[in-house]
């Protein structure tokens, strides 16, 4: 499989977390976990405060609104190591789609709009869950699509790193 038709998988933190990941530690964390914690135990999704959010695409080109919420350091993960280990995707950004969720639910509206975008039943195999996770990929014609492990990452989880930050490129063009 060629890497145009294959999984990608980001994640980014910011350049400092390289130490982190170097010592096996990185890890991402929610803005309001209690809410969603409280959210998803109501629901039966799968939740950890341990996590790293992951964004998912085909091809190398990543989808609108990738942003760099968590930094300038890009890092590019093994698909071989990663997706095995991803516990939830979702069609949207996790956080903020349990979020509002729960604030529908609060106000009692429905909510089967948002739940229906985070999948959890996922298949057992590696290959079943790459061609799923391309599927779901597809199905969101080119927004975010997010993932979720629950752990930490390790350098042995990256294939690649590039810091994008302004110090980063800085070093580039001074070569």
């Amino acid at each position: 499989m060629t890497r145009e038709t294959g999984l990608s998988l980001i994640t980014r933190a910011k350049p400092e977390s390289k130490l982190f990941l170097e010592k096996g530690e990185f890890h991402h964390s929610d803005d309001s976990p209690k809410i969603i914690l409280g959210f998803c135990r109501k629901h039966n999704i799968p939740y950890s405060k341990d996590f790293v959010s992951i964004a998912v695409y085909a091809g190398e080109e990543p989808p609108r609104g990738l942003g760099r919420c968590y930094g300038d350091l890009k890092m590019v993960l093994k698909p071989g190591r990663i997706v095995p280990d991803i516990k939830v995707i979702c069609k949207d950004d996790f956080q903020d789609l349990v979020i509002n969720a729960a604030k529908k639910e609060k106000a009692g509206l429905p909510i089967e709009n948002y739940l229906g975008k985070i999948i959890t039943d996922l298949p057992n195999t590696f290959e079943g869950r790459y061609q799923f996770f391309l599927k779901v990929v597809r199905e969101a014609r080119g927004k975010y699509v997010e993932a979720r492990v629950f752990r930490q990452l390790a350098m042995v989880d990256v294939e690649t790193l590039d810091d994008e930050s302004f110090f980063g490129n800085l070093e580039k063009h001074l070569k």
